[in-house]
C-alpha cells in the first residue's frame, strides 16, 4: 500500500479541527480499513459518464460542500495542479455510495496541498507553484461559479504545526465570510 503521510498528517489536523463536517478519502486515514472515496459530478446522475474526478477531502456545510482539499505528494506537474482545479470547478454534486448527492456551494474554496519535501534546494519548481497559483487565483469563476484558490505547499513536517495553521485558519475564515 501507497504511502500518503502528508495526507495523513493534512487529514488528521482537518478531522481534528471541522469534525463532523468533513469527508476524507482513504488516503487522508490512518485506519487502512477506511475505503471512502471522494467522487465529483457534473449533474444528479451518478455513472461513469458524468463523473469528473475525485478529491482527498470535502468540507460540508449547510448541505453545501463549501471546500474541496487536493493534496499532491507526487506528480506535481502544472497540467495535473491545474487539471484537479479544473474538473473539481465544473463539478456540480458530491455524490457518495448510497447517499443523496450534496451540491457544490457557490461560492466555494478549493485549497491545493504540495509537498515540496523532494523538491532539490536551487529548483525553481516552488516559484513555478507560485506563479502557477496567481493564474488560478485570477480566474475568480469556473462555469458560472465563483471559485476561490488556495496554494499551500511545504514539506509535510511543516504542517503539524506552521502550514497546519495556516491551512485551518483559510477554512475558518473561509467558512466565517466567504472570502479568502
Amino acid at each position: 500500500m501507497t504511502n500518503h503521510y502528508l495526507h495523513q498528517i493534512v487529514g488528521d489536523i482537518i478531522l481534528r479541527d471541522f469534525g463532523e463536517k468533513v469527508k476524507r478519502d482513504f488516503a487522508c486515514c490512518r485506519d487502512t480499513s477506511i475505503r471512502e472515496q471522494l467522487p465529483l459530478f457534473s449533474s444528479k446522475e451518478k455513472s461513469r459518464k458524468t463523473q469528473l474526478c475525485k478529491v482527498d477531502m470535502l468540507i460540508i456545510s449547510g448541505n453545501e460542500v463549501k471546500v474541496i482539499i487536493e493534496i499532491e505528494e507526487s506528480g506535481m506537474i502544472p497540467t495535473k495542479i491545474c487539471g484537479k482545479f479544473l474538473t473539481s470547478g465544473l463539478a456540480k454534486y458530491y455524490i457518495h455510495y448510497g447517499e443523496k448527492e450534496v451540491l457544490l456551494a457557490n461560492p466555494i474554496l478549493f485549497i491545493q496541498v504540495l509537498s515540496s519535501e523532494k523538491i532539490p534546494e536551487k529548483s525553481s519548481i516552488q516559484s513555478q507553484w507560485v506563479n502557477i497559483g496567481k493564474a488560478l487565483q485570477r480566474l475568480g469563476e469556473v462555469d458560472g461559479r465563483k471559485l476561490f484558490y488556495k496554494l499551500i505547499f511545504g514539506e509535510p513536517k511543516n504542517f503539524k504545526k506552521e502550514r497546519g495553521e495556516e491551512l485551518t485558519r483559510s477554512i475558518k475564515k473561509f467558512l466565517e465570510t466567504g472570502e479568502v
